[in-house]
């Protein structure tokens, strides 16, 4: 929440994000929205690697992006937060306090759903339970 309070701050006086910005870099409208002005729809695919478990989605995604037909094995990793322990207690995220980052998330991913489906899978192989478990 610090993070991002800087960063707006930054924005307002600078009228530039800081480097490596947050805000900048690591939403979903902003990145799409530049890529598709530089390649085109198709050229994209917006994927929940989880969904790649599944063998015919695997299948649908490598013959997208590949233009062949392949059977590949299982992905054998796949990375959450959960598995990292950190020195820190773990936030409550369900306190209010995260409510403004609840809602600008919401409202990135509310933008992102029209881009998301201009994309070559639309938004089929995505994991919407996990993807809005953060924010609602």
């Amino acid at each position: 929440m610090e993070r991002i309070e800087y960063e707006i701050s930054f924005f307002l006086s600078r009228h530039q994000f800081p480097f490596c910005s947050v805000l900048a870099h690591s939403f979903l409208y902003r990145t799409l929205r530049i890529y598709l002005e530089k390649y085109q729809p198709s050229d994209l695919s917006v994927v929940s690697v989880g969904k790649l478990d599944d063998a015919e989605l695997r299948r649908e995604f490598v013959e997208g992006v590949l233009a062949r037909k392949l059977d590949t094995p299982a992905i054998p990793v796949v990375f959450s937060h959960q598995d990292v322990e950190f020195e820190e207690a773990k936030p409550d995220f369900n306190d209010k306090s995260f409510d403004f980052l609840r809602a600008f998330f919401r409202y990135d991913l509310a933008q992102a759903r029209d881009l998301i489906e201009k994309t070559r899978f639309g938004s089929r192989m995505l994991d919407d339970a996990k993807l809005g478990a953060f924010i609602y």
